[in-house]
């Protein structure tokens, strides 16, 4: 701010790790206010068209599903989803899995498969067959799919999930949940 000024599009990707940070601190009021700010910069410079404002948005969208606040979450990943898709942003895959986090979080299972699939789909289209980021989608669909036909065949799911959560040297709070399911696939 000493250097750039309080309106600087250089704020907007700091101000948008502080809101990450405070958000998953449970400071969802304290997130939201620095959300609020990063919007209104970015708005501004880059655009609305920006990759950076799109993270913007779907941060604000994480924060309203951390709250608790399904619809306001809900209502926030339309509008960042829509403006992706008309833009072709490079942040819809991460978008995608964050939606299908809300949707599995509510049990909205049918929506979780479709977002999740969706995810996988634009990760793949994006960064390839061997992404390491697909390990959360993966795991997200298994998840659904099995929640919605107790005898779906999830494991070949889970066992890539798995696979490219520990080649992303993802820690054990996100890969135990993916051996625990693996453990009880058939």
């Amino acid at each position: 701010e000493r250097t750039y000024g309080k309106q600087s599009p250089y704020l907007v990707a700091s101000l948008n790790t502080m809101a990450d940070h405070e958000r998953k601190a449970g400071n969802i009021a304290r997130a939201l206010a620095y959300i609020a700010r990063a919007k209104d910069i970015a708005k501004v410079t880059p655009g609305t068209a920006s990759p950076l404002y799109h993270i913007v948005l779907t941060t604000e969208a994480e924060t309203f599903t951390a709250a608790g606040d399904a619809a306001r979450a809900r209502a926030a990943f339309d509008a960042v989803l829509a403006l992706e898709q008309q833009t072709h942003s490079a942040t819809l895959p991460t978008t995608l899995v964050s939606r299908g986090d809300l949707e599995l979080a509510q049990k909205a299972w049918a929506n979780a498969a479709t977002y999740e699939q969706q995810a996988i789909t634009a990760l793949v289209a994006t960064a390839g067959k061997d992404a390491l980021d697909l390990w959360k989608p993966l795991f997200g669909l298994a998840t659904a799919q099995r929640a919605l036909d107790p005898k779906a065949q999830v494991k070949p799911l889970l066992e890539r999930a798995l696979d490219r959560g520990q080649k992303a040297k993802r820690g054990d709070a996100d890969l135990a949940p993916i051996r625990d399911a693996l453990s009880r696939a058939q």
